[in-house]
Order: C-alpha cells, then structure tokens, then sequence
C-alpha cells in the first residue's frame, strides 16, 4: 500500500517481519511514539 506522498506503508505484521520482531511490539513501539504510524481505515 502507498501513503499519499508517495511512502511505503507496511501493516502491523508486515512491519514485524521487517524488524524481525512481533507484531504486539511493532504496536507498542507506535503507540509510546518510537514508530511513526498513519491509521487507515476505522480498526
């Protein structure tokens, strides 16, 4: 998927495998404001 600029976006899992890390730590990395993140869709 693409963000409007033109980025790469990665969901939760895809970014995990990426660091090679799970998915609820990609979620607490965003979450303390470590990982930027964009919300797409409502879940």
């Amino acid at each position: 998927m693409e963000h409007m600029n033109g980025e790469q976006l990665l969901s939760t899992g895809q970014a995990a495998e990426v660091l090679g890390c799970s998915r609820q730590h990609v979620v607490d990395l965003c979450s303390s404001g470590q990982l930027p993140y964009v919300t797409v869709g409502t879940h």
